[in-house]
This record gives structure tokens, sequence and C-alpha cells, in this order.
């Protein structure tokens, strides 16, 4: 498996970095990673900051730049896995964020069908996020973002 991952570390270089260890989800074994824009100095997330940044709770990069979220479409694989870091159905989760749109204290995450789709957003947007998984992550290409796992 280390051999793996250091496999994996060096295939992806060329999109970003791959840190900390993988997450396990309902995917068979394909982990969830995240997506940002190259410009972000964010070097590691956990789980629980996955999880604040997507619910809202954080709005900004290093208390500057607007986080600016990406979906996937519910019914693939990574979006499976999304919901279960989050903790929330697909149906709470849409909830959640109707709610603090209606009260002003937020905007809903943009929607992307597919990797390529999530990729082109963040590379877009300097703040954006988003998340594949990660035998996704190995066949975008793409030099405006940068692949993390999360720990």
């Amino acid at each position: 498996m280390t051999g793996f991952k250091n496999t994996l570390s060096l295939t992806v270089l060329g999109l970003g970095l791959l840190t900390a260890a993988p997450l396990a989800n309902a995917t068979g074994g394909d982990d969830l990673v995240v997506v940002l824009n190259a410009h972000n100095p964010t070097q590691t997330l956990s789980k629980g900051e996955v999880k604040s940044l997507y619910l809202g709770n954080t709005a900004f990069w290093n208390g500057v730049v607007p986080v600016q979220l990406v979906v996937r479409d519910d019914g693939s694989g990574a979006s499976s896995a999304f919901y279960d870091v989050v903790g929330m159905s697909s149906q709470r989760y849409d909830s959640h964020w109707s709610a603090k749109q209606l009260s002003g204290q937020g905007v809903a995450p943009a929607s992307a069908s597919s990797a390529d789709q999530v990729a082109n957003m963040v590379q877009s947007q300097p703040g954006a996020i988003g998340f594949m998984l990660a035998s996704e992550a190995w066949k975008i290409e793409n030099d405006g973002i940068r692949v993390l796992e999360i720990n």
C-alpha cells in the first residue's frame, strides 16, 4: 500500500499535492479528495474542516478570500462519499442551504455534473473548493487546481 500511495503522489504531482491519510467511504475504497484552486495556500484539511466549509460555518480562507463551494450532482459516487463526510442526506443538505439562503447567511454551493466540471469551476475561482473521488482526480489534466486528501 505504501508503494501505491507514493505512486499516487507522483502521478498527481502536476495537479497539486496529496497529503495525509485517505478517508474511507461508501464508494468501495475509492477515497474522497478535495480540490482547491492552485493559488490557495491550504496544505491540509481535516474531515471537520471540510464539514465546516461545506456547511457554511467557515466563510473565508485565512480570513481573507471568500470560500466558494462546488458540489457534485446527486447520484455520483463522489456525492455519496461527500454526504458521509457532512453527516447528512442529500435532502437535508439542500434544506440546510435553503434555510441559510433565506436567512441571508450564505449562498448555496454551485453544482457540477462531472469531475472535469468541478476542476474547471475551482480553477476559475480563487476561493473555490470542490470534491471528487481519487480515481477521478487521476484523470484530470488541469494545472490550475490542487488535490488534497482529507485527513
